[in-house]
Formats: C-alpha cells, sequence, structure tokens
C-alpha cells in the first residue's frame, strides 16, 4: 500500500514537472502574445508554485494617443462606423483601422472626407460645445413654491423607519439617472442635428431635378470657396464616364440622406424630453429632502 501511494505521488509530481516544461516551451515561441495570455499563464505557474520566466509577466501599457482626426468628425457629427463608411463609399473595417492608426487614407477617401473636415471646428469650440451641453443636462432647482415645508410632526411621535427611508432615496437617485441619461440621448440627436442643418449649405449637391439649381465651380477654381470646391471634388468621384445616370442617383441619394440627418426632434420626442427633464428634478428634489432627514 505505501508503494502504490509513493508511486503514484511520483507520477503526479513527474506530471506536474512535465506541465511546467510544456508551458515554459510554449511561452519562447508565443511570448510576443497579448497581455492577457502572458497573465494566464503566470497564474498557472503560480499555481504549479513554479516562479514564472521574466518574459511571462505583463508588459508596460502604451501611452494613448490621442483621437485621430476621423474619430472627431464622427464625434461631432453624431455617426457611427457604419454610417460614416456609407458616406464615403467605403468598408466599415477600414475607418476602424484608419482612427487605430493601422491603415491610412486614400486620396479618393480623403477627397470625400474634406468637405465634412472643413466644417469641423476647433478643439477650443468643440471642447466649450460639449461643457455647455452637460451644464444643459443637469436639472435646476424647483421653484420656492414647490419646496415648502409640511407642518412639523408634534413632540412624541415615534421616529420614522430610516431603512425604508433610505430605500426610496437610493431609488430616486437611481429613477433621476435613468430619465437624465434618456434625455441626454434626445437631447444629443437635437444638437447633431441642428449641427447637420448648418452644414447642409456646404454639403448639399446641386438638384439634379431642378435645371435652375447653380452648378458647383471646379475642384481646381482658386477662386472659389475651400467647400465649394471640396465638395465639387468629391462629387466628382461619383462620375462614370460609362454610366451617365450614375452621378445624379448619387447626388439625389446624398440630398436625401443629407436631408435625414439633419431632421430636428418630432413634437413628441420633445415633449418626452420635458417630461423626463421634469420627472428627474422631482426625483432629485425628493431624494434631497429625503437624506436632509425625510420631512416633505
Amino acid at each position: 500500500m505505501r508503494a502504490g501511494t509513493w508511486k503514484a505521488a511520483r507520477q503526479v509530481r513527474r506530471s506536474q514537472q512535465g506541465l511546467s516544461k510544456k508551458f515554459v516551451d510554449y511561452s519562447l515561441v508565443l511570448q510576443k502574445q497579448s497581455t492577457l495570455f502572458r497573465l494566464n499563464l503566470w497564474i498557472i505557474f503560480a499555481k504549479l508554485k513554479n516562479s514564472p520566466p521574466f518574459f511571462l509577466l505583463p508588459l508596460p501599457r502604451r501611452p494613448r494617443s490621442s483621437p485621430h482626426f476621423v474619430a472627431h468628425i464622427r464625434a461631432w457629427f453624431g455617426l457611427h462606423l457604419d454610417e460614416l463608411a456609407l458616406y464615403l463609399g467605403v468598408s466599415k473595417s477600414l475607418i476602424h483601422a484608419v482612427e487605430l492608426g493601422q491603415r491610412t487614407l486614400t486620396p479618393a477617401v480623403n477627397t470625400a472626407l474634406l468637405p465634412l473636415l472643413l466644417l469641423l471646428p476647433p478643439p477650443k469650440v468643440v471642447a466649450a460645445a460639449e461643457a455647455a451641453a452637460r451644464a444643459e443636462a443637469e436639472p435646476r432647482p424647483l421653484p420656492k413654491a414647490y419646496t415648502r415645508l409640511a407642518p412639523a410632526l408634534p413632540p412624541g411621535t415615534p421616529p420614522p423607519d430610516a431603512d425604508e427611508l433610505d430605500f426610496r432615496r437610493r431609488v430616486c437617485q437611481q429613477q433621476a439617472a435613468r430619465a437624465l441619461a434618456q434625455a441626454a440621448v434626445l437631447a444629443r440627436q437635437a444638437r447633431v442635428a441642428a449641427r447637420w442643418a448648418a452644414a447642409l449649405p456646404a454639403l448639399l449637391p446641386p438638384d439634379p431635378d431642378d435645371p435652375n439649381s447653380a452648378p458647383l465651380p471646379d475642384p481646381d477654381d482658386p477662386t472659389a470657396p475651400p467647400a465649394a470646391r471640396a465638395l465639387a471634388a468629391a462629387l466628382a468621384l461619383a462620375a462614370d464616364p460609362d454610366d451617365p445616370t450614375r452621378a445624379p442617383a448619387h447626388a439625389r441619394w446624398l440630398r436625401s440622406w443629407l436631408a435625414w440627418r439633419a431632421r430636428p426632434l418630432s413634437p413628441a420626442d420633445v415633449t418626452r424630453y420635458q417630461h423626463l427633464r421634469a420627472r428627474a428634478t422631482g426625483l432629485l428634489a425628493e431624494a434631497a429632502a429625503l437624506e436632509a432627514g425625510g420631512l416633505l
């Protein structure tokens, strides 16, 4: 019995040693893999009670670089990857790789993107707009007419249930945060639509169905405005010598797509936004009163 136990223990020890050697061999081959893989191997070595080699330790993270200007364009105009890819006529994976710095924009994509790039405000203006939006999103305090306290209870009244009041306070805070988040989505939609509406004069191509529509200048005309020249160069990419209907069809699609992006909020959405703001203001006022002592 003792001999069998010693033999089994020796087999377990040999299997652990062989497993440790296997992981060392694999790590020599895969030492350039991700940090997560190295960390998993480090955990396995810790379980085997063996000190891991130095190359399995987590690598320091690289400092994050500033976002690509394509990401700034998407953020300002509220475009997803697939939406900007549709506007430029490229794949979504290309836009994603460009933002990560793995790919570069081709001259044709640069030409198609130039009209939007010219409309992008400076970083200080973007930061000021975002700060103003955050300040506007804060709920306003209630008027004094709605903050009057109820008559005080007579002396000797039993104290309230503190746990119940605290639970209600936390419920009010959570519901107010949810309402403010929903209102922030609607407010961002309205801001993005206003930006598109302001950019329409510089982005709309001439109406191919209107003979009185003013044509765009030549892209190489130095006396023309930069925005008009950029739009003319971008629209020239859609022209096909073998298909004269392609350019007018692209102009119709682009006009409808831009008009859809610039549409304002519907009256129902505006009503819902005001209701969410009012509900969040009331809930936060109730939570503040409960935190002050539950006197309403």
